[in-house]
């Protein structure tokens, strides 16, 4: 297994990089720490600019788990939001998210699957509170 991290560029309206947003318009949630790694799979615009993104990390060989980060509109991951703007969570097999809703009151719901050691695959699905 490499090392990998969510990877988010933001583009102007006329295709370009915006220049603007994290480091020469990208940025990268390192979730994990030693061999790991992050897929993203779904995003969100929250009402203030903020970009919330969901999808899977994993270390080792240890089972995945549903992962998020919150960043700022001017692309630093959010301190406020679960440690240093990141979260995981763990169903206890190997969880990946695949869809995110930002609800009106704040909370944040986060659906995907979870496949246990068998291949058996359920649907599993989170709220969060938001800070």
């Amino acid at each position: 297994m490499v090392d990998g991290d969510f990877a988010l560029i933001r583009y102007d309206s006329d295709g370009t990089v915006d220049q603007g947003f994290g480091t020469r318009g990208g940025v990268l949630a390192d979730f994990l720490t030693g061999t790991s790694s992050a897929a993203a799979a779904a995003i969100a615009i929250e009402s203030n600019g903020d970009i919330v993104v969901a999808g899977k990390a994993t270390q080792g060989s240890n089972p995945s788990q549903f992962a998020m980060a919150r960043f700022t509109l001017s692309g630093s991951l959010d301190p406020s939001f679960g440690t240093g703007g990141l979260v995981t969570t763990s169903f206890g097999q190997n969880d990946s998210a695949a869809a995110i809703v930002l609800l009106s009151d704040g909370k944040i719901v986060v659906a995907g699957n979870s496949v246990d050691a068998s291949g058996n695959d359920s649907f599993a699905l989170a709220r969060y509170i938001a800070p």
